[in-house]
């Protein structure tokens, strides 16, 4: 769509079919239409309208089972008179209702019901798909990131703290960690609920109560909402309180800002040349320097992170607040859902391209490694301290802070030292690249 608005819908179109199948207006209009016609189906249930037949049920769950664009573009006509999108569902399903001569159930298409308990109960399974869409390619990406750390469990690799050289760790190692962070908060997004309430115009079952007295309203509600798989919340107002969306929303954030730090790193890991990038035939990095192959998926990816960050975190502040029992701004900003999962994905999606484009550049590490021989000065020194010396640091920290010390330089401070022959032959034979700690043990623990 080369006129698109918004990236989502133009340039990245290609990776966002089942998403625009979620998050459009199409989407938002066919689970309007799930939730009228289970509603209906629910009266019939419970005894609250006659009780239907196989080939009625049929015609009903049809109406959003074989819902396609034709019957999308026809509810946008009645909308247009109405000035109403959820009216204009109620409206087309009494249409559909008196074509297939159920005339007599008219009355009961969205009985009781404000549009609030559609909608909550719509942008609810809406989420739960996106989430499902997020929570995929997070997996995917989570076992990429497993697959290199494997494979790259033992590549010694030089430590920056503070952007300073440090204690030597492996590649694979520090991929594994990132692994440990995204599936720690892919497993706690994997168990939060989404909410639902369905109790009429102020949460109170007025309608419902003054027309059907003699029925349990919050039992049935309870009931319903939890046919969605949904937690059922008694105490509203018109709109459901979205404390359980905005912990998804938080937790989509915190995730997300989880990829930013990694799309970080590998950055750094370019630049510094300890990760070279697969050349693409045909692919340009720059459009005036030829050499170039620039690390552009990470940069995507953390571009489209912190956009959707941006939306997560205004949103799941902003729907906490409606003033009083009900006001619309909620409404419009909802639709914005779909934007902000959809660069969370491209996130996700982008970044997974660039790891699949890396290889560790093992020589380079090496070559740093043993341009920083001084980095060995803490083994030696907490070996001293083992044998009980009480200065050690001191020693070490006089020695070595601030300088390029060679490796023979060390050396000779070893032999010089107060350690016994049997420690000292030991920290004689220690390289920068073989003083890896647990790294490759660790990094088995994914």
């Amino acid at each position: 769509m080369i006129k698109a608005v918004s990236p989502i819908d133009g340039r990245y179109e290609r990776y966002f079919s089942e998403l625009q199948e979620i998050f459009s207006e199409y989407g938002m209009q066919k689970f309007r239409l799930e939730v009228e016609t289970k509603y209906l189906l629910f009266l019939s249930k419970k005894g609250i309208i006659r009780k239907l037949t196989e080939k009625e049920k049929k015609i009903l769950e049809n109406l959003y089972k074989n819902f396609n664009e034709k019957d999308a573009t026809e509810i946008k006509k009645i909308e247009k008179t109405t000035n109403h999108d959820v009216k204009a569902i109620e409206y087309y399903i009494r249409k559909q209702i008196k074509k297939n001569s159920l005339k007599d159930l008219e009355s009961f298409v969205h009985f009781g019901l404000t549009s609030e308990d559609i909608n909550n109960l719509s942008n609810s399974i809406q989420i739960k798909k996106g989430l499902n869409l997020y929570i995929t390619n997070c997996f995917v990406l989570l076992k990429k990131l497993k697959e290199i750390a494997l494979k790259e469990k033992k590549t010694a690799m030089l430590s920056h703290t503070h952007g300073q050289p440090a204690s030597p760790t492996t590649f694979g190692k520090e991929t594994a960690v990132f692994a440990s962070r995204i599936n720690n908060s892919l497993s706690y997004l994997k168990k939060l609920k989404l909410p639902g309430k369905l109790n009429s115009a102020t949460g109170n079952f007025n309608s419902f109560s003054e027309a059907f007295p003699e029925k349990n309203w919050i039992k049935l509600s309870k009931e319903f909402v939890e046919s969605f798989s949904f937690e059922n919340k008694e105490l509203t107002t018109q709109i459901i309180p979205h404390e359980n969306i905005s912990r998804i929303l938080n937790e989509m954030n915190l995730l997300n800002n989880i990829l930013i730090d990694l799309n970080a790193d590998l950055w750094f890991y370019i630049s510094k040349e300890y990760v070279s990038q697969k050349k693409v035939s045909g692919e340009t990095g720059s459009s005036i320097m030829p050499h170039k192959i620039n690390p552009i998926q990470f940069e995507n990816s953390e571009g489209n992170l912190l956009l959707a960050n941006n939306l997560l975190s205004f949103l799941s502040s902003r729907l906490q607040k409606s003033r009083m029992q009900r006001d619309l701004t909620d409404s419009t900003i909802k639709r914005n859902y779909g934007t902000a999962f959809g660069h969370s994905i491209l996130g996700i999606k982008m970044c997974l391209n660039g790891l699949n484009r890396i290889q560790a550049n093992k020589e380079k590490m090496l070559e740093d490694l043993r341009k920083h021989p001084e980095i060995l000065s803490e083994a030696i020194q907490t070996v001293m301290r083992k044998e009980g010396n009480s200065t050690a640091y001191e020693q070490l920290k006089e020695f070595s802070r601030g300088k390029k010390l060679s490796l023979d330089e060390l050396r000779t401070f070893i032999k010089k030292s107060s350690l016994s022959q049997k420690e000292k032959n030991k920290l004689l034979k220690l390289k920068p690249e073989n003083y890896t700690g647990k790294a490759s043990e660790l990094t088995k623990k994914i």
